[in-house]
């Protein structure tokens, strides 16, 4: 009885044995897994920053490209102000010819006749 006894606990221990080296085995695996999930997800941070930075770089250029737009705009703006203002200027100086020119050649003709 004492030897099955102690049969049956040597079995038991080899179980328990088995099973402690399968657990290490696993939490091995599980290391290294977790180790390459941790470098695939440290890579794709790497790659993710490096396209915000290109994001936010185009973003500045764009913004500073708008910006020349709007100051190219205004511009041309203040421009076709400035030259409506003068053809509205010649628009009255050579209607101011013309009533001179007029006037002077009703007196030549007055004075013709």
């Amino acid at each position: 009885q004492l030897e099955e006894s102690a049969a049956r606990a040597e079995g038991e221990r080899r179980d328990v044995m088995r099973h402690l080296d399968e657990a290490r085995a696993l939490a091995q695996s599980n290391e290294a897994a977790l180790a390459e999930h941790q470098r695939s997800a440290e890579s794709h941070v790497r790659v993710y920053q490096a396209r915000l930075d290109q994001l936010e770089e185009s973003a500045a250029r764009a913004e500073g490209e708008r910006r020349d737009v709007m100051r190219h705009l205004d511009e041309a703006r203040a421009l076709a102000q400035s030259n409506e203002a003068a053809l509205a200027e010649h628009q009255r100086s050579a209607e101011s010819h013309v009533r001179v020119y007029q006037a002077r050649l009703d007196q030549l003709e007055e004075s013709a006749a």
